[in-house]
């Protein structure tokens, strides 16, 4: 029977790192604006960068926990950052703490990440005034095609079943981890990106270790939402009750 392993798989080669992404998923590429500018989106961001560490095998998972395999620099600033955090830390820590740690830097990752994508022309920034008085930063596209041919190619794996290579199947379960599927694939295609995903998680072609640890991230993510929604929640409570 072959099986893929799919860490030592030669996967398609992106320029865009999983950051990069869905940074470009998550714009809105007229307006400029981030959509789902959230913690989730945080705790996205920060799997991504997990998730990237390992798909170049900088990083490994021994049970819950994260380990440092390989310190030699990535090559960019962000990635290379974080791998020094994880080396240098004093005790080893579980997946989900790593998400926690990170996200709380995410509004580095997203300027950072934003820098990087108008320095190579697929973004350009622009200085608007709200009320005539206050500036904001929007981020519209100018080279769409980086985008248009990553959600063309993820289309094609959900709608049309094409094979995903992993880093379209890390993708994807960012998508699912911050909610992005309708602003992916559209409102009317969201239950058929429910379906398909739950198809690729009980495919036997990505089952095993790769698997385990994306599921890990996904899970991480999804109980760090439940965290911030479950503390809202109780926040807005106690102020309508005055406790």
């Amino acid at each position: 029977e072959e099986r893929h392993n799919f860490f030592n798989q030669k996967v398609t080669q992106m320029k865009l790192t999983l950051i990069d992404q869905l940074i470009l998923l998550a714009l809105d590429d007229h307006k400029g604006n981030l959509i789902p500018d959230s913690t989730t989106f945080s705790y996205a961001l920060a799997g991504a960068l997990i998730l990237e560490l390992a798909l170049e095998e900088k990083i490994e998972f021994s049970g819950e926990y994260v380990k440092v395999k390989d310190k030699s620099a990535t090559g960019d600033a962000i990635r290379d950052q974080f791998l020094k955090i994880i080396e240098v830390s004093k005790k080893e820590r579980k997946v989900r703490s790593w998400i926690d740690r990170i996200g709380q830097k995410s509004e580095q990752i997203k300027k950072e990440t934003l820098v990087k994508l108008i320095d190579q022309r697929i973004l350009e920034k622009r200085e608007e005034k709200i009320l005539w008085v206050f500036n904001v930063d929007k981020y519209p596209t100018q080279n769409p095609k980086p985008e248009n041919q990553l959600r063309g190619r993820l289309y094609d794996i959900v709608i049309n079943h094409h094979t995903p290579d992993l880093k379209e199947i890390m993708i994807l379960n960012l998508i699912e981890s911050c909610g992005l599927e309708r602003e992916v694939f559209g409102k009317e295609h969201a239950k058929v990106f429910k379906k398909r995903m739950r198809g690729l998680k009980e495919d036997d072609q990505i089952s095993g270790s790769v698997n385990k640890s994306i599921k890990e991230i996904s899970e991480a993510i999804n109980a760090m939402r439940i965290i911030v929604v479950a503390t809202a929640t109780a926040t807005t409570t106690n102020i309508a009750t005055g406790s």
